[in-house]
């Protein structure tokens, strides 16, 4: 089964590289793109009421307003629980390596890598981890 991707980041243009690379990758069922913390927590709040979660969030951590760190903190107190396979895939250009402790201190992160996300990247990504745990029903 194809993954349902949630991507949010505030910058157009990593959207729009990102949005060639997920469009290009069969893997991928659907994905949303999202400007800002609190449109992803509205959105996986409608998507929960419907019955289609994404199993995987791709979240930039440097963002206004509400950072990857904090939608992170509000995903896994509010939904994790009800969708323990959805896994976060941090992306940044922060270069500070406590970033990256503070990422993987989380329990639904599974992979923190450099913007861009290119298809390269994402592909060892999925190889990286399993997929069928993934594409089990949240």
């Amino acid at each position: 089964m194809p993954l349902d991707i949630l991507l949010i980041d505030d910058d157009e243009w990593s959207n729009m590289v990102h949005e060639l690379v997920l469009s290009d990758i069969s893997a991928i069922n659907s994905y949303k793109i999202v400007s800002t913390g609190w449109e992803a927590l509205m959105y996986l709040d409608n998507s929960h009421e419907k019955g289609e979660f994404p199993n995987l969030i791709i979240v930039d951590i440097i963002m206004p307003e509400m950072d990857g760190f904090s939608f992170v903190d509000h995903f896994e107190k509010q939904f994790f629980h009800l969708h323990p396979n959805t896994r976060i895939l941090f992306v940044t250009n922060s270069i500070f390596e406590g970033d990256k402790i503070k990422a993987f201190s989380y329990k639904s992160t599974a992979q923190v890598i450099h913007k861009p996300l290119t298809e390269k990247k994402f592909k060892a990504l999925l190889q990286s981890f399993d997929i069928e745990k993934l594409n089990k029903q949240n």
